[in-house]
């Protein structure tokens, strides 16, 4: 319950307000240098933000992406009618598409594969169940699009408190609002984003409160695992359809391999326990004794 009392009530002009004031100060140049370095400087067709809030991040974006078209989704109707003005005078009325959805209860209004850059800011502590969430997500995405999430993360709290008292807010209420607001930690949602199915998950902290969290969603992701129509033979590639391994740390059986790019670059396959989270490898597919 103490995660429902903390929510914003984001129907409040002088809420909404006080968020495109803190604008500025949160999407700074600390996070768009690591936004770039993270995600990259090339263009992009179709960007997507979940909780776009007053549509700041997507204006920028549309600066530096020169998307053909932005998505911006949000569960409050306010916070849209205010992303509409700000994104018809600053990118042009048919540039973006804005649509209403309550997160918890709806599923995306987007098309599959139709989206290359997604982003959530501030918004991931807001859902209630973040796997569903990012798995949606990566149902929209195309393949190779990243999804980049920018949070407030747990793990310093007296950080957090002189963040919230330094923009406004009162001590008592800043210490109320740390469980909901950092209820994840930046591990967390690095696990939700490969649990959900993206590759090459990456992460910086952007100061003691705020971390950048981005995964990619891999190209034909289940050819790696010999399922996909294209498979190849067990000859001409080192990644067997069959295998039977042990968790070095619990003894499951319940060990998948992992996506992983430095795998495939260096021929080796990459495991994880799903009873315990242990990760191994292999560094010879006809050598299955696990070396880490």
């Amino acid at each position: 319950m103490a995660h429902r009392f903390a929510k914003a009530d984001w129907t409040d002009p002088e809420r909404i307000q006080h968020l495109i004031d803190l604008y500025k100060k949160r999407y700074d140049s600390s996070f768009w240098d690591s936004f770039i370095r993270l995600v990259g400087e090339n263009s992009r067709e179709s960007i997507a933000d979940f909780g776009c809030g007053p549509g700041l991040f997507l204006v920028d974006a549309a600066h530096k992406f020169s998307p053909k078209i932005i998505y911006g989704i949000d569960a409050s109707r306010e916070m849209l009618q205010v992303a509409s003005t700000f994104l018809a005078e600053r990118v042009g009325s048919g540039a973006f598409e804005l649509k209403h959805i309550d997160f918890d209860k709806e599923s995306l209004p987007l098309k599959r594969n139709s989206i290359d850059l997604a982003f959530s800011g501030f918004v991931l502590h807001e859902v209630a169940d973040m796997l569903s969430h990012s798995a949606q997500v990566f149902k929209v995405i195309r393949e190779n699009g990243i999804y980049a999430i920018y949070d407030f993360v747990s793990g310093d709290e007296d950080a957090f408190i002189r963040l919230m008292t330094a923009s406004g807010m009162s001590e008592e209420s800043a210490r109320r609002r740390y469980p909901h607001m950092c209820k994840n930690s930046r591990s967390d949602i690095e696990t939700a984003l490969r649990r959900s199915g993206f590759t090459r998950v990456r992460s910086t902290m952007i100061d003691s409160t705020r971390a950048l969290i981005v995964g990619v969603k891999p190209e034909d992701p289940l050819d790696i695992l010999g399922t996909s129509k294209a498979r190849r033979s067990e000859k001409s590639t080192p990644w067997i359809e069959k295998v039977s391994l042990e968790c070095p740390k619990c003894g499951s059986t319940r060990v998948v391999r992992v996506l992983n790019e430095w795998a495939l670059s260096q021929g080796v396959q990459i495991f994880e326990c799903k009873a315990c989270g242990k990760r191994f490898y292999e560094r010879d597919v006809d050598d299955m004794r696990p070396t880490f």
